[in-house]
């Protein structure tokens, strides 16, 4: 696996789950919202797996938040590690 990638699975997990924990959901109740298995949540936030774009913004939706600043919170964690 390249480590770059696997780096970048776990900065977009990890930013998806401290965006639902400050949204106050559960993984199952954002998963309920935009149609996922929980397990398939739990999997993106631990930097298992990455969404297919169509699926990151549903999530990003969900979450109540604007993409673009998702996107440059990730883009600016990037430049930091």
């Amino acid at each position: 696996m390249n480590k770059s990638k696997e780096d970048f699975r776990k900065l977009v997990g990890s930013t998806l789950a401290g965006l639902r924990k400050v949204s106050g959901q559960t993984q199952e109740q954002l998963a309920e919202t935009v149609g996922f298995e929980p397990n398939y949540i739990s999997e993106i936030e631990r930097g298992l797996k990455l969404p297919a774009l169509d699926s990151f913004f549903r999530l990003i939706e969900a979450l109540h938040q604007e993409p673009h600043i998702v996107v440059r919170e990730i883009q600016d964690r990037l430049g930091r590690s």
